[in-house]
């Protein structure tokens, strides 16, 4: 949330049944996807809401017919198996299961999973049954839920080449291996040559798809799917003739697994070197300026490469800092993951291909603000603002009296949230209103860690009111509220008299900046996030959360005393 005059963040400076339309129109060889009238899955009220979703399901069910004249009727029932089995699962995968409603309007990035889900089906259907000349089929999981690579959007393939790519795993994580040569030669080369190298990859991209028979435009047919090893062929051989003019630590970090180039990605990231984003395997301009300020900080030799030496002080630093999310590497930005709480990245391993450098001695991160977070799930993760965590080096929580490492998981810099996961898994998550919205005059209480270090080491608990449903400026994200809240409040959560999550605490008006311009001095004028904008936050990252019906009323204090268990102190370091 972009700070206002007269605005101030609070953070402290230190000091099931349903009825499945689309299963029922599979059953006619020559239907449509189907009829949005009267839908009620999940899924479908995703797909349509969005006309290119539509068109896309009316895709997948041309190429479904097809697929069953081209099989038969004898091994047609395996097929519709599989199909029923990834209608299941990719909704939920994109953060929409089946027993939820998805909120509306439907975030920009579950449309964009579906659409990637469906592209990724499409072709699955139409290599099903063809095996020519030793092509594989693409399982449907393959497809992505392991996905690495490909080296582009998916949501933005619009040629025969970049859908034969996306929805096929092995080409997509070559397409990955490919590009990690030709950006480390790229950085290799320096400036004067790299139009050169520019030039050279277009006229691959234009030779490949002449040799392979693939139209630079049009839709992806079967016919073209047979394309699949001379495309394999070719983008192998061209990533050999460039790792052959690779040397040092440029060869090193294009040789290395796609996996450990994904995850030191995401440790710039999480050390504060990369913006918070989808990690995507290119080492391009955002991504090697990361890697020159961390060599720059920790007084390593500046190449904008990552060698074995560099990886392993990383991995080092990683270890001695922020050991958490000890799972497997699940890519967020390929819209599928292993669960709903979105992706998880490890520590990275890299194995050395030779001794790293003595490290230069690094200056101590120091605490320099406190806020407050609140658990949402069972799964370690807390909310808070984005404000309270933007560069911090390293973050922590005490939770039950034990600090824990965390690590800034997903942000909204724009309506200032985040989500910072740890390995406090034990704290009981507060719930989140669902059901009719809270009113103005409605009771409220607001639990924060104002002056950390000054005051009680537990979370203070003052009580209130919502006084408006909007903020400065009509603000319509925003919640004003009486409750009195100080420096250090800031992610903390605040609550309606049944102890579900209405808003979570954000700022308040800067009182003098307010008295110099109107003469007058405010009292109580404070302000929350409202629950729609963090439920949307959160669904849009597929994180596990549950929600309330406020039906109970119960006492402020009861309301304090429950909220006290699943509120923390969040300390950035830097």
């Amino acid at each position: 949330m972009k700070t206002m005059k007269g605005l101030v963040p609070i953070s402290s400076h230190t000091a099931t049944t349903v009825v499945i339309t689309f299963f029922l129109s599979l059953l006619a060889p020559a239907a449509s996807a189907f009829e949005c009238a009267g839908v009620k899955l999940p899924s479908s009220l995703v797909v349509c809401s969005d006309p290119e979703l539509m068109r896309l399901a009316d895709e997948r069910q041309e190429a479904i017919n097809e697929a069953r004249g081209r099989i038969g009727e004898d091994a047609w029932p395996t097929l519709w198996e599989d199909q029923k089995t990834w209608v299941k699962s990719y909704a939920t995968a994109c953060g929409v299961p089946p027993d939820r409603a998805p909120p509306i309007p439907v975030p920009a990035s579950v449309k964009a999973c579906f659409k990637s889900a469906a592209e990724a089906r499409i072709a699955y259907i139409r290599a099903y049954g063809i095996t020519n000349a030793g092509a594989q089929m693409v399982s449907p999981r393959a497809a992505f839920a392991s996905r690495v690579g490909p080296g582009f959007d998916c949501n933005r393939a619009n040629t025969p080449l970049t859908f034969l790519i996306c929805g096929d795993a092995e080409l997509s994580r070559l397409d990955l291996r490919f590009n990690q040569a030709y950006w480390a030669l790229f950085q290799q080369i320096g400036p004067a040559a790299r139009p050169q190298l520019k030039e050279e990859d277009i006229e691959f991209i234009d030779q490949v798809q002449d040799q392979c028979g693939l139209p630079k435009s049009g839709s992806l047919t079967t016919e073209m799917l047979k394309s699949r090893d001379c495309l394999s062929g070719a983008y192998a051989k061209k990533r050999g003739e460039w790792i052959a003019r690779l040397v040092g630590e440029a060869r090193e970090e294009a040789l290395r697994a796609p996996e450990e180039h994904l995850a030191l990605q995401q440790a710039l990231q999480q050390l504060g070197f990369l913006s918070p984003s989808p990690v995507d395997g290119l080492y391009a301009r955002d991504t090697r300026t990361a890697i020159v300020a961390w060599q720059s900080a920790r007084g390593r030799a500046i190449t904008g490469l990552i060698g074995d030496a560099d990886a392993l002080a990383i991995v080092r630093e990683m270890s001695a800092g922020a050991q958490v999310a000890a799972g497997g590497i699940e890519r967020s930005q390929t819209g599928f993951s292993g669960g709903s709480s979105g992706p998880k990245t490890p520590v990275p391993q890299v194995a050395s291909r030779e001794e790293p450098r003595s490290p230069v001695a690094e200056p101590r991160a120091e605490l320099a603000a406190s806020g407050t977070a609140f658990a949402i799930n069972k799964n370690g993760e807390f909310l808070t603002n984005y404000h309270v965590v933007k560069s911090c080096a390293l973050v922590r929580v005490r939770a039950d009296g034990v600090q824990q490492h965390g690590i800034v998981a997903f942000t909204d810099g724009r309506n200032d949230l985040a989500v910072v996961r740890t390995r406090a898994t034990g704290v009981e998550p507060l719930r989140f209103r669902d059901g009719k919205s809270i009113r103005p005059a409605d009771g409220v209480v607001a639990l924060g860690f104002p002056y950390a270090g000054l005051l009680a080491t537990s979370p203070q608990v003052t009580t209130g009111s919502v006084s408006a449903l909007a903020g400065l400026h009509d603000d319509s994200r925003i919640l004003q509220l009486t409750a009195p809240i100080q420096p250090g409040n800031s992610g903390g959560p605040l609550l309606d008299l049944s102890g579900n999550v209405v808003g979570i605490l954000s700022s308040q008006i800067n009182e003098l900046a307010m008295a110099e311009a109107t003469g007058s001095l405010p009292q109580n004028i404070n302000f929350a996030i409202k629950v729609g904008i963090i439920r949307e936050f959160l669904d849009a990252h597929r994180v596990d959360y549950s929600v309330a019906q406020s039906a109970t009323k119960l006492e402020p204090a009861d309301v304090g005393e429950t909220a006290t268990k699943s509120t923390v102190l969040l300390e950035c370091y830097r």
